[in-house]
C-alpha cells in the first residue's frame, strides 16, 4: 500500500486479486441461479410431461368407457326391440287365433241356420205327424196275456 496525503491507495495487483474474487463470487452465484433454473426448467417440463401423459390416459380411459357403454345401450336396444317384437307377434297371434276362433262360430252359426231354414221350408210339423202316424195301428190288448202294470194312452 502506498501512502496518500488525502487517502489510502491500493496497489493495482491487490485491486485485481480483489475483483477477480468478486468476479468468481458472482460467476458462482450466477452458475448456482443458472443451474436452479435449468433444475426449475426440468421440473416444469417433467410435470408438463407428466400432465400429458395423464390426460392422453384419462382421454383413452373416456374412449373406452363411453365405448363399452353405447355397446351396452346398443345391446339393450336391441334385446328390448327384439323382447317388444316377441310380445307383438304372440299378442297378434293370440288375437288371431281368438278372431278364428269367432269367425268359425259366426260362419258354423251361419250354417245352421241356414241348414235349419232349408230343412223347416221343407219339414212342416203336420207333414212329420202324418209319416208318424202312417205307420201307427190300432192296438187291441189280448186280455190273457196283459199285464196288470200295462199302460196304454191314446193318440189325440
Amino acid at each position: 500500500m502506498d501512502e496518500h496525503k488525502i487517502h489510502d491507495t491500493v496497489s493495482a495487483a491487490e485491486q485485481r486479486t480483489e475483483k477477480q474474487k468478486q468476479l468468481k463470487e458472482m460467476q458462482k452465484m450466477f452458475q448456482r441461479k443458472n443451474q436452479q433454473r435449468e433444475k426449475d426448467l426440468q421440473q416444469l417440463r417433467e410435470a408438463v410431461e407428466s400432465h400429458k401423459c395423464s390426460a392422453q390416459t384419462a382421454v383413452e380411459d373416456i374412449e373406452r368407457i363411453f365405448t363399452e357403454l353405447i355397446r351396452f345401450i346398443e345391446r339393450s336396444r336391441s334385446e328390448l326391440i327384439r323382447l317388444i317384437r316377441d310380445q307383438e307377434k304372440a299378442a297378434v297371434n293370440q288375437s288371431e287365433g281368438r278372431l278364428e276362433r269367432l269367425g268359425l262360430k259366426d260362419k258354423l252359426q251361419d250354417f245352421c241356420q241356414e241348414e235349419l231354414k232349408k230343412n223347416s221350408d221343407r219339414v212342416t210339423s203336420t207333414k212329420i205327424r202324418n209319416d208318424f202316424l202312417q205307420y201307427s195301428h190300432r192296438l187291441t190288448p189280448d186280455l190273457n196275456t196283459v199285464s196288470v202294470c200295462v199302460c196304454l194312452r191314446t193318440a189325440e
